[in-house]
């Protein structure tokens, strides 16, 4: 299994389970997120704790989402990025485009909190 998807206080959260997200995966992974967008899930959390690298195809995948997502007054936000790929984030300036947490349950907790 690649992928596996959950909602949790109608907020998706995809989980990657690959160690190396490629342009082999950056387009199945762009048409699960497609259709949460289309059931109306506009807040989604990407954990990518089992991801050691991310190609440029499947970044841009994030980023064109994550522009979609605002778009329509959402967000999309990653947790448990790993070192490794924090280093691509931080190189890449990603780290100013998506909120980025230690967990699954702190990117959910910071929905709530943003409402209040």
């Amino acid at each position: 299994m690649k992928f596996s998807s959950d909602i949790k206080e109608d907020i998706a959260i995809e989980n990657v389970h690959l160690t190396r997200a490629t342009y082999n995966y950056a387009e199945e992974f762009k048409e699960i997120l497609e259709k949460d967008i289309s059931e109306k899930l506009t807040n989604i959390v990407v954990n990518l704790k089992e991801c050691k690298y991310m190609d440029s195809t499947f970044l841009g995948t994030l980023v064109s989402t994550a522009k979609k997502l605002r778009e329509l007054g959402g967000s999309l936000k990653i947790a448990n990025l790993h070192s490794e790929t924090l280093v691509l984030f931080e190189i890449t300036g990603m780290m100013r485009i998506f909120e980025v947490y230690k967990s699954v349950e702190e990117a959910i907790t910071s929905y709530s909190s943003a409402v209040e």
